[in-house]
């Protein structure tokens, strides 16, 4: 599931005896590689062994060593281990580390990691946030959503705090771009709902949603998850004692910290104009599952993807359903009352008094799916998108094949003629 590019496999050599900074080196190892997020790590120790001295080292009746030989290995994809290996090489002073190709016929897991009582809302959030103030002109906070990466933009006031947030559906709709029903979207008319937006005297004042809910830092983090899932949110400004903004929690947050799993990065745009068919603005690498794939798979599929969410298809490649980060958790709110997070390690995690034996699949989470013919323009498209309420839509080629599928917000990007 989790491997989409070349892997290799990291080995660490080092002795029992070797320290890191006062502790067992090769704790302070996988503790490294936790952090920065590896597939897994194994952890192996040796019976015998000798290294550059040529001191054997063995166990014994009579005395156990204490520098026996352990070997760590590590299997992910290249990039990443490409980026935490200078930092473990610099950990191993004495030892030997190697790298090489490997083949990965399968990776499952049926464990999610717990997400325990103790983990606030701090140590899930994003920290980097955009932010605009309730005077902004709205033009500039257009430009912030139309062109960039995220989807929402909290507004403060001087002090820092929240006094509304803005998504990009928000300046669609209250922005009053000049999209009638039935008009064919073009580069032009888009540009010139800009430079309206750009003359008027509105301010992110009129944009905003508000009031907003917000959490505080020091909150559990199943508190929040359970209020998002309560109330439809989909994310959630992050305040300090004084109600300064200082993060932001989204539901993809929530399932990482619970799947172990990094996104993945998002595509480079492609610039087209509103005249080009779909097919050339389509984002391809989305996950598939066949409608028996098992909870966990489904989960991991969606955290692991930038476009949050897994489409459901046949054998043949036909859509059959989309399941996105909002229906799994909706899902485990539904299932198990007590509580979101709670609900989801009720059935991700292993626990005496509970059997791993629920039928669940990706069939039974799946919602109707929205489909476009690949050879539709993209004016249409994105037409469609607006009137409709769309975020995102499948597409499909002649013969009811899923190609890809279709996002609002890059294909306002596109057009635009903009790479954030």
């Amino acid at each position: 599931m989790r491997f989409r590019t070349p892997t290799q496999r990291l080995t660490i050599y080092i002795g029992e005896s070797d320290q890191w900074k006062g502790r067992p080196l090769w704790q302070a190892i996988l503790q490294r590689l936790r952090e920065e997020g590896v597939a897994g790590a194994t952890v192996i120790r040796g019976m015998a062994g000798f290294g550059a001295h040529s001191r054997i080292h063995t166990v014994s009746l009579v005395r156990l060593s204490s520098d026996l030989p352990i070997i760590i290995e590590v299997v992910d994809e290249e990039a990443r281990l490409q980026q935490v290996l200078p930092a473990l090489s610099a950990m191993v002073r004495e030892g030997l580390i190697t790298l090489e190709p490997v083949k990965v016929v399968k990776y499952a897991h049926r464990r999610l990691p717990a997400l325990g009582a103790d983990v606030r809302v701090a140590d899930i959030m994003s920290r980097n946030v955009q932010t605009v103030h309730p005077t902004t002109p709205a033009h500039e906070v257009a430009r912030l959503l139309l062109r960039h990466a995220f989807r929402a933009v909290p507004v403060v006031d001087e002090e820092g705090r929240v006094v509304g947030i803005i998504s990009d559906g928000d300046v669609l709709r209250r922005g009053e771009f000049a999209i009638s029903a039935g008009q064919t979207v073009s580069e032009a008319t888009i540009q010139a709902a800009l430079a309206d937006l750009a003359a008027s005297n509105r301010t992110a004042a009129d944009l905003m949603t508000t009031p907003v809910e917000t959490i505080q830092t020091t909150a559990p983090a199943i508190e929040a998850a359970t209020r998002m899932a309560h109330r439809g949110l989909k994310r959630l400004p992050v305040v300090d004692e004084q109600g300064r903004l200082v993060g932001m929690l989204s539901r993809i947050d929530i399932l990482r910290a619970m799947t172990d799993t990094l996104p993945a990065e998002n595509p480079p745009p492609v610039f087209i104009r509103a005249t080009d068919l779909i097919s050339k603005a389509i984002t391809q690498d989305v996950p598939r599952l066949p409608p028996e794939a098992p909870l966990s798979d489904v989960a991991t599929a969606i955290v692991g993807s930038s476009v949050r969410q897994v489409i459901v298809v046949d054998e043949e490649e036909h859509p059959l359903g989309v399941i996105t980060d909002g229906t799994l958790i909706r899902w485990a709110e539904q299932r198990q009352h007590g509580g979101l997070v709670r609900a989801l390690l009720r059935y991700f995690v292993p626990q005496e008094a509970l059997s791993l034996d629920d039928a669940t699949t990706a069939r039974d989470l799946m919602q109707p799916v929205k489909t476009i013919r690949a050879d539709t323009p993209v004016g249409d498209v994105l037409h469609r998108m607006v009137t409709e309420g769309v975020k995102r839509a499948v597409v499909e080629d002649d013969e009811g094949r899923m190609v890809g599928i279709a996002d609002r917000q890059q294909l306002l990007h596109a057009l635009l003629g903009t790479n954030g």
